[in-house]
C-alpha cells in the first residue's frame, strides 16, 4: 500500500481560510464525521491553538464571517488552545477523498493558508487520479508518496498508544540533544570500527569531553528507554491477546 502527504490550498475550506494571514495558529482536525456529504456538509471536531488566548478568540470572532461555516461550538479550552465542533459546508477535497476511497490516517493540520493531509492509498494509480481530482479545484503545493509494508501499516494501527507514548518520551529530547546525537551518527561514532570518538566530538564542539559524554548519555537514555518501553508493550500485549 501507499502513504500520500499533500500540502493543500483549499480555497472552499474555512478551517484553512482561519490560520490565512494570522502568524502562530494552527487549526488541527483530529475527527470528522462524512455521513452528510450528501447532504453538502461536514461534521468537524478540531482544536484552534496560538500563541495566547486572545490570538484565538480573534480566530473564533471570525468564524461566524466565513460563509462556509453554517454552525460552530466551544466544547473546551485552555490558555492557548480552544476544542470546536463545527458544520461546514462540504469541501472539495473531502469530498474526493470520500468518493475515491482514500483512507484517513492522521488529522489535518493547517497552518499559514496550508493543509497537510495523510491519506492511505491501495495503489500508485488510486493514489495519482486522487491528486488530479483535487487539482480540478484545489493547489497542491507539494506532495510526497511513500510505498509501505501492509504489516507495518497494521503493526502501527494495532499500537497506536505504545506508539503515541515512545513519540512522547522521544520528545523530550532538547534540541541540543537532538542535535548532538545528529552529529555523533553523521560522522561515524556509532559505526563499528568507530569513525571519531568523544575526543573528535568534543573538538569539533568546542566543549570538554566530559561533557559530549554526558549529554550523550542523557540523550541515548531517553532514546533507548523509549525504544524498549515501546517493544515491551506491544510485546505485551501480543501475549496477552493473540498468543
Amino acid at each position: 500500500m501507499y502513504i500520500g502527504v499533500f500540502d493543500i490550498e483549499q480555497y472552499d475550506c474555512p478551517v484553512v481560510k482561519l490560520t490565512e494571514k494570522r502568524e502562530g495558529i494552527t487549526t488541527t482536525v483530529l475527527t470528522v464525521n462524512v455521513s452528510e456529504l450528501p447532504r453538502g456538509v461536514e461534521q468537524l471536531y478540531l482544536t484552534i491553538k496560538g500563541d495566547d488566548e486572545a490570538s484565538v478568540k480573534n480566530v473564533l470572532d471570525a468564524i461566524s464571517s466565513i460563509p462556509e461555516v453554517k454552525d460552530y461550538k466551544v466544547i473546551g479550552k485552555t490558555e492557548d488552545t480552544w476544542r470546536v465542533y463545527m458544520y461546514i459546508l462540504k469541501t472539495h477535497t473531502m469530498e474526493t477523498s470520500v468518493k475515491m476511497g482514500a483512507m484517513f490516517v492522521s488529522p489535518w493540520i493547517a497552518r499559514n493558508g496550508v493543509e497537510r493531509w495523510t491519506l492511505g492509498f491501495v495503489s500508485k494509480k488510486q493514489f495519482y487520479d486522487f491528486l488530479d481530482r483535487v487539482k480540478e479545484r484545489d493547489h497542491v503545493r507539494r506532495y510526497y508518496l511513500n510505498e509501505v509494508a501492509e504489516d507495518d501499516f497494521v503493526a502501527v494501527s494495532a499500537n497506536y498508544i505504545p506508539v503515541l507514548r515512545m513519540i512522547s518520551q522521544l520528545n523530550r529530547l532538547t534540541p541540543k540533544q537532538l542535535n548532538l546525537l545528529k552529529i555523533a551518527l553523521s560522522k561515524g561514532y556509532y559505526s563499528w570500527p568507530k569513525g571519531v570518538d568523544s575526543v573528535d566530538l568534543s573538538n569539533m564542539l568546542g566543549v570538554s569531553r566530559v561533557s559530549v559524554i554526558k549529554s550523550l548519555r542523557r540523550a541515548e537514555f531517553k532514546v533507548i528507554s523509549s525504544v524498549i518501553d515501546f517493544m515491551m508493550a506491544v510485546k505485551k500485549d501480543w501475549e496477552k491477546n493473540y498468543s
